[in-house]
């Protein structure tokens, strides 16, 4: 199972008065254990971003991988590269081509951990420009290595197509139970 926010794009449907971004949706997640969390993301906009605190994982030590996907909910190949930083040292760089695009450090499962990610997303809805996405976020692992850490990265698709969800999951286990925590979505049309 999964969670879609757009089920959920009543709530804070308004958009924000003479901001850059309008509001698109806030939602608040539930008390389940999903495997993933899809966000549809809306056509008439040229940019759209997505604020997300991750639930923990249900178990392990894992890395937290993205998904954009089309309208099929086929997910995309993208060339990307992510870079973790712990404190001063670097901990990962990534590069790669692929569907799924680790976005964090290792994370656990302490309740003391926390994971953040600011994801912009541009040209999604476009088929003939390619979709380029860039983020910055970062965690607190407190039972495992307790270090901060910050998460730099983007990507661009490798050949153009509209893009319709962002997905988040861990690979091999389920997100925890959520109460309380949430994701934003954004939108900016030029």
């Amino acid at each position: 199972a999964s969670v879609d926010a757009t089920t959920a794009a009543a709530i804070g449907a308004a958009g924000v008065g003479g901001g850059y971004w309008t509001n698109i949706a806030e939602v608040t997640l539930g008390v389940s254990s999903v495997s993933a969390i899809d966000i549809t993301l809306p056509t008439g906009y040229d940019v759209h971003k997505i604020d997300i605190v991750l639930p923990r994982p249900s178990s392990g030590v894992l890395k937290t991988l993205f998904q954009l996907r089309n309208s099929g909910g086929t997910a995309q190949n993208f060339a990307y590269g992510v870079q973790n930083l712990a404190l001063t040292n670097h901990e990962a760089n990534h590069s790669t081509n692929a569907t799924d695009m680790e976005i964090t450090a290792l994370y656990g499962n302490n309740a003391a951990d926390f994971n953040f990610q600011s994801i912009e997303i541009l040209d999604a809805n476009s088929s003939s420009i390619k979709t380029k996405w860039h983020m910055a976020g970062h965690n607190f692992g407190a039972s495992y290595w307790n270090y901060f850490f910050a998460d730099l990265g983007g990507g661009g698709q490798l050949s153009a197509a509209t893009t319709s969800s962002a997905r988040f999951y861990y690979s091999g286990t389920n997100f925890g139970t959520a109460t309380g925590l949430y994701y934003r979505i954004y939108g900016h049309a030029y």
